[in-house]
């Protein structure tokens, strides 16, 4: 029986390998040939596997032998045919999100990410960011719809044959949350009071910028005037909404002037806590720098592991400034979790569960984005209550309004997966959720035939989303369980900073170890000593309870209202 699960194991490190190496070839623009006869090779084998293991009694089976079999039969069930006519499909999708391009009179033309996505971030003409966000919509949705519609189909064909009553089902079930949806929903209801005081107040700053024409003041905030290209982050316009200007693009500029530099700064961090510092071959494969002669075929900030001793990856087109500091610390958490459970049987060596592998490196950058570490490293230069208030309203109009994107966008595809929805009210079905939960509108009348979340490389690259809704919770549990030390008094969440704490860096340790061997809430009960076992809000309102007090007031004082 051992000797059974060890060959499997054996077989499968064979199989992420080669997956590993062709994701990455493909990733930075080398060719890499036919990839559907390694997935056909690999759903054949993971076939018989699953047959021969059902054949096993219960009774010869240890925990450990039954969860193995669990993660490797679950899932939906393809044919030859089908996983060739899946990847062809997925591929499509990607290329069209990847070589589609929006062109500017004076501008030039431009990719989604970095470049539209920077000028959405930083541009303030109205009508450019019409420009860009109608460009990009118009030009990707209509040509991806019947590939989308296609692909879901397929993929829901895969998941009855395994017994599901749809793909969404099976999204669903790698999280390991009973009742996801309810319980996703039951999250949000409890943090959206927090949103809407947000979201008043950022409408009321927008409408003192861009005037009430664009911006009225009681009826839902069009979705090109808000931070990003999905507005779903909207600290890309601090300036607007807020007259402190914390200076932390070039105070990084200044201190970290090349990709490596925050690179290193990131690197530091974790290994202050005990953690180990990249690998030799990270320093020598990872893609962190751009020029005009080399770009990748992707610019989506992602860490790879090619499930070889040290070979750890990071593909990046680098920005020098707060937002990619950010993305750099939140990718390094990836691959400090790869590190983590390299030595587990390679079944095991993932995150305990997708929204687990998400909230490490954001739960360590929320403690790189305290006053105190801030001031320390000199990217901030005070710690006034001023500077502190407004730090805090910055990361809060990065998370919020992330938190209801992300439930509205796997919402939508849940319903569609489920045959809930018909084909022609895709979007409206999509414009209906973003007016509910996010108070946000189109800018211009939208089409039976768009699909605009196709915007968006999560959509285009068929990636759950659902885990990073869950990961913005679970990151304020992960700083609040670090951040907790019954020897010294205790401190408001939002100054925790972790830097050099080695006892919290080995309670991070312990939990990334265990991989995917045990279920992620017994993980989450030994991590924090029982302090949690689900996902839980608390925490969250705990770090953000003085800046929802600072709304409060402002709201009361000016007489703002709220809702939409």
């Amino acid at each position: 029986m051992t000797r059974w699960f060890d060959q499997m194991n054996q077989e499968l490190t064979d199989y992420q390998q080669q997956a590993a190496d062709l994701t990455w070839r493909g990733m930075i623009g080398v060719a890499t040939g036919p990839t559907h006869l390694l997935a056909i090779r690999r759903n054949r084998w993971r076939e018989w596997k699953c047959k021969e293991a059902i054949s096993f009694p219960e009774s010869d089976l240890d925990d450990q032998h039954r969860r193995m079999i669990y993660i490797l039969c679950r899932g939906p069930r393809y044919t030859d045919r089908s996983i060739t006519k899946n990847l062809k499909l997925r591929g499509h999708l990607g290329w069209l999100y990847e070589t589609t391009r929006v062109c500017l009179r004076g501008i030039g033309c431009l990719r989604s990410e970095p470049d539209l996505d920077l000028l959405m971030r930083e541009n303030r003409d109205p009508e450019t960011r019409l420009s860009v966000w109608q460009g990009l919509r118009d030009t990707i949705g209509p040509k991806s719809r019947n590939t989308f519609e296609t692909l879901i189909a397929l993929e829901n064909q895969a998941a009855r044959a395994s017994g599901y009553s749809d793909i969404g089902q099976c999204w669903r079930e790698e999280l390991e949350i009973p009742h996801l949806i309810k319980v996703a929903d039951d999250l949000f209801s409890q943090i959206a009071p927090f949103y809407q005081l947000l979201h008043a107040f950022v409408r009321y700053r927008l409408g003192q910028f861009y005037g009430e024409r664009l911006i009225p003041l009681v009826e839902p905030i069009p979705a090109h005037l808000l931070g990003n290209m999905w507005s779903s982050a909207w600290d890309g316009m601090m300036d607007i909404v807020s007259p402190v200007d914390l200076g932390l693009d070039a105070a990084v500029r200044r201190l970290f002037p090349t990709a490596e530099d925050m690179l290193k700064s990131a690197e530091d961090y974790y290994a202050s806590l005990g953690l180990p510092r990249m690998t030799k071959r990270f320093w020598e494969k990872s893609f962190y720098s751009v020029s005009n002669n080399s770009q990748p075929t992707s610019c989506h900030g992602t860490a790879a592991n090619l499930f070889k001793p040290g070979d750890v990856r990071m593909l990046l087109c680098t920005r020098i400034n707060w937002e990619d500091f950010y993305v750099v610390h939140h990718e390094m958490g990836h691959i400090q979790y790869f590190m983590a459970y390299d030595e587990k049987p390679m079944i095991f060596q993932d995150g305990a569960n997708s929204a687990v592998q998400e909230t490490i490196g954001d739960a360590i950058m929320l403690a790189v984005a305290s006053p105190e570490h801030l001031f320390a490293t000199g990217i901030l230069n005070n710690t006034s209550p001023e500077t502190e208030m407004t730090l805090m309203l910055m990361l809060a109009l990065n998370k919020i309004p992330q938190l209801a994107y992300g439930l509205i966008l796997d919402k939508w595809r849940w319903d569609i997966m489920a045959s809930k929805v018909d084909a022609d009210s895709y979007n409206e079905l999509w414009w209906k959720y973003r007016l509910e939960y996010q108070g946000v509108r189109p800018p211009v009348p939208r089409y039976r035939n768009s699909l605009d979340p196709m915007s968006k490389f999560h959509v285009a690259d068929t990636t759950p989303y659902i885990r990073y809704f869950l990961s913005g919770f679970l990151q304020f549990q992960f700083l609040d369980v670090m951040c907790t030390d019954e020897s010294k008094p205790a401190r408001p969440l939002h100054k925790c900073d972790l830097y050099g704490n080695k006892v919290a860096g080995e309670k991070l340790r312990s939990l990334m170890e265990n991989g995917l061997e045990k279920p992620w809430n017994e993980a989450l009960g030994e991590f924090s000593n029982g302090k949690y076992i689900t996902v839980s809000a608390e925490p969250l309102l705990k770090y953000f309870s003085p800046l929802v007090r600072y709304l409060e007031e402002q709201l009361n004082n000016q007489g703002i209202p709220i809702g939409w």
